[in-house]
């Protein structure tokens, strides 16, 4: 069936097993409308979208299958998707709340993306030609732009930003090693969010008290969430404890707190 992008098309929908309290979506945006007439006949007025998508019905019981005969067309919009505005303009790395991107020339088959990273397309919900909900990519850092393409690739960068927040560093394990042990100390692994996909100009720093910080003997690998180290080789007679911080390649640092603590024992000292 065909109708316009704007929506209010009224469509009649036949099947089985409907119930009253059946919900109707259009590809992921819900009907305007729905009418419940019989187990077998179902009304809906179209919401505003574009390109083919499939009508599906759910109610308690499940959701219909995906057939040829379910599909419902809207011709795109002339235009190419733009953004104009994004409520929040901020937020944690961490996710867990949903940004509102208005703009115009939102289709069914958009993808947003915040900088390089693409959002889930499973949360992303086309509310209209004009407002989209998605929460952000939790593997985002930094201040990037938000675009909305139909390429699958990101678009340009002349749209509004969203910041996210200093990346964290939640655990550091094994939590300590020996001073002046350049090859018995094992390596680091450093868990967190926010540390970006990859290491790109990102550093991992080992700081002590108000001395200057120093960098690992290597880093092995780099991910968002995990980046394994070879903690420095540190010299001295006392026990000397560093805050491990990560900067990612926006430029952002981890504060230090008590969760990042890496501790330099002298092995004199652990002699029985």
């Amino acid at each position: 069936m065909l109708g316009p992008s704007t929506g209010g098309t009224p469509v009649s929908i036949s099947g089985a097993n409907f119930t009253a309290d059946c919900v109707v979506d259009f590809g992921t945006v819900p009907a305007a409308q729905v009418t419940f007439v019989s187990a077998f006949l179902l009304t809906a007025v179209s919401p505003p979208l574009a390109g083919t998508v499939d009508v599906r019905v759910t109610n308690n019981f499940g959701t219909s299958a995906i057939t040829p005969l379910d599909q419902f067309t809207a011709p795109p919009p002339a235009l190419a998707p733009a953004v104009t505005a994004i409520s929040p303009i901020s937020g944690p790395a961490e996710g867990g709340y949903t940004v509102t991107i208005t703009g115009t020339g939102f289709t069914s088959d958009c993808k947003i993306f915040f900088g390089d990273n693409q959002a889930l397309l499973d949360q992303t919900i086309i509310m209209s030609l004009t407002e989209i909900n998605v929460p952000p990519p939790t593997s985002g850092s930094g201040t990037v732009a938000v675009t909305v393409t139909t390429t699958g690739e990101p678009g340009s960068a002349g749209t509004p930003t969203f910041t996210f927040g200093s990346p964290v560093v939640t655990g550091v394990n094994p939590s300590f090693g020996l001073l002046g042990k350049t090859a018995d100390n094992p390596q680091v692994t450093i868990t967190g969010a926010g540390f970006g996909s990859s290491q790109g100009n990102g550093t991992v720093q080992f700081a002590f008290s108000s001395d200057t910080p120093i960098l690992p003997q290597s880093i092995s690998s780099w991910s968002d969430k995990e980046i394994v180290v070879i903690p420095p080789n540190v010299q001295g007679v006392k026990n000397a404890v560093f805050d491990v911080t990560v900067t990612n390649t926006a430029g952002l640092t981890s504060d230090t707190t008590p969760v990042d603590q890496y501790t330099y024992y002298n092995s004199a000292g652990l002699q029985s």
